[in-house]
This record gives C-alpha cells, sequence and structure tokens, in this order.
C-alpha cells in the first residue's frame, strides 16, 4: 500500500476504538477510493458529506454569527 493509505489510516487508527484498527481504516480508504473512482465524485462526497459534519455541540456554530464572527 502507498503513503495516500497507511498515512491516513495510522492517523485514524489512533483517534478511534480499538477494534477500529489500521487494517480496518486501509480497507475503508481503498473501498473510497474505489467508488471515487467509479461514481462521480458529486454525488459520492453527497452522500458522505452528512456523516462527516455530525454537529456534536462542542464547537460553536460560527455560521449563526454571520460574516462578521464572535462580537466582543
Amino acid at each position: 500500500m502507498t503513503k495516500f493509505v497507511t498515512s491516513p489510516a495510522g492517523l485514524l487508527d489512533k483517534l478511534t476504538p480499538d477494534w477500529m484498527n489500521g487494517t480496518f481504516w486501509a480497507i475503508v480508504i481503498l473501498a473510497y477510493y474505489l467508488l471515487a473512482t467509479l461514481l462521480p465524485i458529486d454525488k459520492l462526497i453527497g452522500k458522505l458529506y452528512p456523516f462527516f459534519g455530525i454537529y456534536d455541540g462542542s464547537q460553536p456554530d460560527l455560521y449563526s454569527y454571520g460574516s462578521r464572527g464572535l462580537q466582543a
């Protein structure tokens, strides 16, 4: 495997529970690459984006403050 698979898989391995090891993430990344090759990328990202954009409430919602950001 290349650094384009093993490096992100290693990082995700450190950030996730033990059962999601580097091999698990390498398979997920390879599956994503395969789907991105076979499918139109905008459709693939449109399906996956909501999963990665789950809001857990730990960060302030900067979009609600408008273009001026937080005001003191």
